[in-house]
């Protein structure tokens, strides 16, 4: 058959319609579509309450935070609100600090939260240090709703077109997506425990019960302490060999992934659906996700200098911005994060890169001396740079001003 572009536009498939087939679309008009259906939302929710202003009802949705105790305030404000209240824009404050929210408050409240709950003294999630990747802790004593937390968290960022600096195994986005999840999966999230299970697999001897000597049962480590899981009823002292060595690796891969953390997945998913709950969603495949949520960590800084804008004085063609593109490209990469986190208030690049930061980089002169610290309006992406008097004064000032600042407001 004639590909389908050749085709005269009488002869094309009546009611065609791209997001039918989602596959030939790439992730950037995915997202579109997904933040215009986003932005739908809000306006009818925020139309609505509008209306009930009258009634003392707020547009927005309000969440006030103290810094140090981040995450009991944000589930305990959470909790009081409706579905529909979700949905509305929204406005952080963090208590003690004067930042007003245009965006950049509510990237630092997303960032800060993220933080907290993904420390392992949190005990939510395990680290897997061969590829850098978090998943739900099985053993893990935490409540439903703080996983419930985490899925709005994921829902409101999107929603909200904040990227989180979280790291899932591709396993997690497609079952959200609804596929299912096997050893290849696995192989992408714990390597060693993946070829391990291979090796068994291809294993040609009758004697894997003798060389393998395992059973048809799982160990969760717990607090110092090994707790054994039967993978069928009396697994334990089911051993493997090289008859049932299929059946084995099938419902172990099944219960690391999917049935020892069903709960813990489930009160995600709730939270994160409660938000994110649209037909555009499921335009996406786990790849795009993943990058709609978490962006890339593959910063390109041309692309970025490439498309920023300059204000108040300054050109491209500035001796101080010249100074300060070679000095990034110079740095190392964890510099170079601080540096795009400090600015943007996200140390990760959005779908297509750098170059598609909406709204572009704009580097601002902002008076003439050596006084001043470089700062920043993460609401607009804007850096704001004094003019110094030396590349050696702009170093110095802009490595301390991402190194040592954190929260909204003067000391």
């Amino acid at each position: 058959a004639p590909p389908l572009g050749s085709l005269p536009d009488d002869a094309l498939p009546f009611g065609f319609l791209f997001c039918e087939n989602p596959f030939l679309l790439g992730a950037s008009p995915k997202r579109g579509m997904l933040q215009h259906e986003a932005a739908l939302q809000m306006s009818d929710v925020v139309r609505n309450a509008q209306f009930r202003m009258l009634f003392g009802e707020s547009p927005y949705l309000v969440l006030t935070v103290d810094r140090a105790r981040i995450v009991e305030h944000a589930l305990n404000q959470v909790a009081l609100h409706q579905p529909t209240d979700l949905k509305k824009p929204l406005k952080v404050v963090f208590a003690g600090e004067e930042g007003v929210d245009q965006g950049g408050v509510t990237k630092d409240f997303f960032q800060t939260l993220i933080e907290r709950l993904f420390d392992l003294n949190y005990g939510m999630f395990v680290y897997e240090e061969e590829t850098r990747q978090y998943y739900f802790n099985a053993a893990s004593f935490a409540d439903a709703n703080e996983y419930r937390l985490i899925g709005l968290v994921c829902g409101l960022a999107i929603y909200n077109r904040v990227i989180l600096d979280v790291r899932f195994p591709l396993a997690l986005w497609k079952k959200m997506l609804g596929f299912s999840v096997g050893l290849s999966d696995l192989a992408l999230y714990q390597p060693m425990l993946a070829r391990g299970l291979g090796d068994l697999l291809n294993y040609e001897g009758d004697d894997a019960e003798d060389v393998f000597c395992l059973t048809f049962s799982a160990t969760i480590e717990a607090f110092g302490e090994s707790k054994e899981i039967d993978l069928v009823p009396g697994g334990r002292d089911k051993p493997v060999t090289s008859e049932n060595k299929e059946e084995y690796v099938k419902l172990y891969v099944d219960w690391l992934l999917n049935g020892s953390v069903k709960d813990k997945f489930t009160a995600f998913m709730r939270g994160f659906c409660t938000v994110v709950d649209g037909p555009a969603l499921h335009l996406f495949r786990a790849e795009e996700l993943e990058l709609l949520v978490c962006g890339t960590p593959q910063l390109d800084f041309k692309d970025l200098q490439k498309a920023a804008h300059y204000e108040g004085g300054y050109t491209a063609e500035s001796e101080m911005v010249k100074a300060l593109w070679e000095m990034v490209h110079a740095w190392p990469q964890p510099m170079k994060s601080k540096f795009l986190l400090f600015v943007t208030g996200s140390s990760r690049a959005p779908i297509g890169g750098l170059g598609k930061i909406d709204p572009p980089l704009r580097i601002q002169r902002n008076g003439v001396g050596d006084e001043r610290l470089p700062s920043a309006a993460t609401c607009f992406n804007i850096l704001l740079l004094p003019e110094y008097s030396s590349p050696e004064v702009l170093r110095r000032h802009m490595e301390l001003a991402i190194t040592e600042t954190e929260g909204f407001g003067l000391e």
